[in-house]
């Protein structure tokens, strides 16, 4: 190999590595505003919907 061939390797690793390091670092990013997003929303009441197999079969105790 030439000398320029190891400076475009050089070069092309290190963006590649860059390149890496920025997605990782979005998608760290978005889950963590959605992790947050997802506390304001439980702080202020909300539930999640039950599953439709858990509201089917209702278990009632004491006598009616």
């Amino acid at each position: 190999m030439n000398i320029h061939r190891r400076w475009v390797m050089l070069f092309a690793a290190c963006g590649g590595a860059a390149f890496a390091s920025w997605l990782r670092r979005k998608n760290g990013n978005e889950k963590k505003a959605q992790t947050a997003d997802l506390h304001d929303w439980e702080n202020e009441g909300g539930n999640l919907e039950p599953s439709p197999e858990a509201s089917d079969s209702r278990v009632t105790t004491g006598s009616a």
